[in-house]
Formats: structure tokens, sequence, C-alpha cells
């Protein structure tokens, strides 16, 4: 249950079928998928999709994450 900010720029799908539509080339808000711990059951799945500026202080929650040692 982890809000996780993402490259993309946020923007509107366009409409009909497509497959990993790109976000616009320029803009101040980002995209932000997922959902942490003070967001419904049904927000927090990869398909769903938030706006916002990365600085912002109300995103609650962390990722862990591992990383291979190659010897």
């Amino acid at each position: 249950n982890v809000l996780e900010w993402c490259r993309d720029l946020y923007a509107e799908y366009p409409k009909g079928k497509t497959i990993d539509p790109k976000g616009p080339g320029f803009g101040e808000k980002r995209v932000a998928r997922g959902g942490s711990v003070i967001n419904p059951r049904i927000d927090c799945r990869s398909a769903k999709r938030y706006k916002g500026v990365p600085d912002e202080k109300d995103i609650v929650g962390f990722r862990v994450a591992l990383t291979p040692v190659w010897r």
C-alpha cells in the first residue's frame, strides 16, 4: 500500500484504446500511482492515478527496495 511518484507528467488519457500513452512534454503536476494507508482499499492499485507536485507533504508511506550485491 504505497503511493509511488512516477516520472510522467499528468494529463488526461486520450479517448479510445491506447498502449502506454505518453504524458505531456511540459507541466507541473506529476503522476502518482497506487495508494497508501490513507486511501480506500479500492484505490490501492497501480492503475489508479493521482496528480500532484512531488514536494507535497500529505503523501504518506514508504517502499522498501532491495538491491542485489554482486561480488
